[in-house]
């Protein structure tokens, strides 16, 4: 049987009004929510319920349905389109499904995957397992603390990743990528505008891919590597602390092709206005940005 409990109060003074809606959840549930705009908050806990807070204006309502595993929440209101401001509460391994139009969202301590669409507005993930997608077109996105395939996207913002073990391709048009305390045999991390850090692992027989086409391209690596690399640079030099001896030819914008221990693994670096540097990784030390 479905438990549902709504309490509703007005906030008269700011001609608001809050609606707190708590509902029973099944193992295996997931999360759907649609929304024009707002900012949505998730927070994961240990208990086997959905706790749901709104605030809006007295013109809008929403609603939570379920059906099966799925707990869908949709907002609607008279005379134009529906603006609330969520706090959730949800089972930390629920799976998390946010399309949006001018929304931007906070997601925090959930364990099940995570998948974030919006265009106006950033997105804040930490934690995630198996796959978190987090894309907006207007906003910056960062994800944290994830052991999961994650691919993070905006167009006009930064894009940052950290703490995270699995494959990742991390874009941005205008704005900085910066991965670091990377664990990934698999990452591609790319802007038009803006600079790339990479600070993990090289991991053998992985495939990395590093470019900008404005701004710097920095690796930071462990001593301990085995990779092939293509370094391509236009404007720019390649700076590098460690030992390389380069074939082909010198010529500007030709690739630069080098190996580090036994090539195992393909590592491909490459800015057209702006310098490639390889840096030693300091274990438990982070760079300023």
């Amino acid at each position: 049987m479905l438990a549902l409990t709504i309490l509703t109060g007005m906030l008269t003074a700011a001609g608001l009004q809050q609606t707190d809606t708590l509902i029973s959840v099944p193992p295996g549930s997931r999360l759907v929510m649609e929304s024009f705009r707002g900012h949505v908050t998730i927070n994961g806990w240990d208990r086997d319920e959905m706790r749901v807070e709104g605030d809006h204006s007295r013109r809008t309502y929403f609603d939570v349905d379920r059906s099966g595993r799925t707990m869908r929440i949709r907002a609607d209101s008279w005379g134009g389109p529906a603006e609330v401001d969520y706090e959730i509460f949800a089972p930390a391994s629920m799976d998390i499904d946010i399309r949006g139009t001018f929304v931007s969202a906070d997601i925090d301590g959930v364990e099940g995957e995570v998948r974030i669409y919006t265009t106006m507005g950033s997105i804040n993930v930490r934690g995630g397992g198996s796959v978190v997608r987090a894309e907006t077109v207007n906003g910056s996105v960062t994800v944290e603390d994830a052991i999961a395939e994650v691919v993070a996207s905006s167009t006009n913002g930064s894009v940052t990743v950290t703490n995270v073990r699995g494959d990742i391709t991390a874009s941005s048009v205008s704005g900085s990528v910066w991965l670091e305390g990377i664990e990934s045999s698999g990452v591609t991390a790319e802007t038009t505008s803006g600079s790339v850090h990479y600070d993990g692992t090289i991991e053998d027989g992985g495939r990395y891919t590093l470019s900008t086409h404005s701004g710097s391209v920095v690796l930071a690596m462990p001593e301990n590597v085995n990779a092939s690399f293509g370094v391509s640079v236009f404007s720019g030099n390649l700076d590098t602390e460690f030992p390389v001896t380069v074939t082909g030819t010198r010529r500007r914008g030709a690739p630069i092709n080098f190996t580090i221990g036994d090539g195992s693994a393909r590592v491909e670096l490459q800015s057209f206005s702006g310098d490639v540097e390889l840096i030693r990784r300091r274990s438990g030390r982070r760079r300023g940005r």
